[in-house]
Formats: structure tokens, C-alpha cells, sequence
């Protein structure tokens, strides 16, 4: 749906055949999640939004 309006507003919906990449996306996710709660436990809470330097 596009709304007359400035600035423009544009609503996206995904179709059904999309929704089937819920799971892929869902899977992502959670490896991301694990990998941050991972990177917590090596180098501490506070350096996620820094990565470590490699050599």
C-alpha cells in the first residue's frame, strides 16, 4: 500500500511462498544470538559492539 504523503510511507507485506524463509531466518537469528552470548563469555559483556582484532 503506498500512502499520498510527504515524505512517502510505503507498507511491504511478504507472500506466502516468502514466509517459507521463516525458519532459515529464524535459524540465523538464534546462530547470531548464541554467537554474541559466546563472544560475551570469552571477551566480557561490553565488547560485543567492539570485535577483538585479529593478527
Amino acid at each position: 500500500m503506498i500512502y499520498q504523503q510527504i515524505p512517502p510511507k510505503v507498507e511491504y507485506s511478504i507472500t506466502e511462498y516468502g514466509q517459507r524463509m521463516t525458519p532459515l531466518l529464524q535459524a540465523m537469528n538464534d546462530w547470531g544470538e548464541g554467537h554474541i552470548a559466546h563472544l560475551n563469555e570469552l571477551y566480557g559483556e561490553n565488547s560485543t559492539t567492539e570485535l577483538p582484532e585479529h593478527s
